[in-house]
């Protein structure tokens, strides 16, 4: 009786860590596989985060232009009226100063 060694001195029981490898490494490559697949989905995670701010930042901007376009379109329509304005004028002066008798003094 050798006990529980081999003639190397390991243990023939692959559930103690001896012998036949193939079993272990098996397990090994099985829990890399999941600590991978965990790593992964933690990045996946962290993505979605980052695609969420991302998201919402743009609707921000989104935002942001759209009023900004409504200011500018409001602009565009004062600086019109401003416009008709100052041409009446213009042309009111002209009249004025066709008028002889406003000249004469």
């Amino acid at each position: 009786n050798n006990g529980d060694m081999d003639v190397l001195g390991m243990n023939p029981n692959p559930n103690m860590g001896g012998g036949n490898n193939y079993n272990g490494g098996q397990q090994q490559s099985s829990s890399m596989a999941a600590q991978a697949l965990r790593h992964q989905d933690e990045m996946i995670d962290e993505l979605a985060v980052g695609v969420s701010r991302l998201k919402d930042q743009t609707m921000m901007v989104n935002e942001e232009a759209r009023m900004q376009n409504n200011m500018l379109d409001d602009m565009d329509g004062d600086v019109e009226i401003a416009r008709h304005g100052l041409e009446a004028e213009t042309m009111r002066a002209l009249k004025l100063k066709e008028d002889q008798s406003v000249w004469r003094l």
